[in-house]
């Protein structure tokens, strides 16, 4: 049957466009929705990648029950595509909607790459059946103010505003917002003003501890868009 597909690519300027694809039977209907790829890597910095034995790719899997099933089913094989899982979400509003956000290697992720990804997973996700029910496939890029998940996110955005969420308090607080300073030793450095300093202090949050972080909304985060994109592979 036709299946009506919606690609949103959503940017400095919102186009909205429709377009059919066949598809067989299934209990899911697709939605792909990209964002405007950008890239804001310091140059600068990208050496610093290589000089550690960091695992860089690593991903926080914050994930739990079905979507962490779903997750589980689908991160090896957008990984065997050539992309790299973000998160999965399922939301109820208005039916079931499975949400997997992914990106390629540069973080970027364009409307073909989204069909490309969802025409493989849909009949991945038939076979496994981590979740039961109908329910609504979306796949989209991770957007502008998008998760950061693995080590070299903090890299790629530094000197961007960041709010980070630990699972566990350090010292009775496990809120924190601050400009990204980088990576190092395994901790998230941010760049945040500290009770009883002056100046702005250097933090550092172990990776690990971390149960949330995303990048916030602001001037500076929206004229990366315009930035032109640094390729480099981690």
């Amino acid at each position: 049957m036709q299946n009506r597909i919606r690609c949103r690519i959503s940017g400095q300027n919102n186009l909205t466009t429709n377009l059919n694809v066949a598809s067989g039977p299934r209990s899911r209907d697709p939605l792909f929705f990209a964002f405007t790829p950008f890239f804001c890597a310091h140059a600068d910095m990208t050496e610093n990648l290589t000089t550690t034995d960091i695992d860089w790719t690593e991903r926080l899997a914050t994930e739990t029950g079905a979507a962490a099933r779903v997750a589980a089913v689908i991160e090896p094989v957008i990984e065997d595509l050539g992309f790299r899982l973000v998160r999965v979400r399922i939301t109820g509003e208005g039916g079931t909607v499975v949400q997997i956000f992914a990106e390629r290697e540069d973080g970027t992720l364009t409307i073909n790459d989204c069909v490309a990804v969802t025409r493989i997973l849909s009949p991945v996700l038939d076979v496994e059946d981590p979740i039961s029910g109908h329910y609504t496939l979306e796949v989209s890029s991770p957007g502008i103010d998008r998760p950061l998940v693995r080590p070299v996110d903090f890299v790629r955005y530094s000197g961007l505003e960041a709010r980070v969420e630990l699972s566990r308090p350090i010292e009775g607080q496990k809120r924190f917002r601050g400009l990204i300073e980088g990576f190092e030793d395994g901790e998230v450095r941010l760049i945040m003003d500290i009770k009883g300093f002056e100046e702005p202090q250097i933090i550092g949050l172990p990776f690990r501890a971390i149960h949330e972080a995303k990048l916030i909304m602001t001037d500076a985060l929206l004229k990366t868009v315009a930035r032109p994109k640094s390729k480099t592979k981690h």
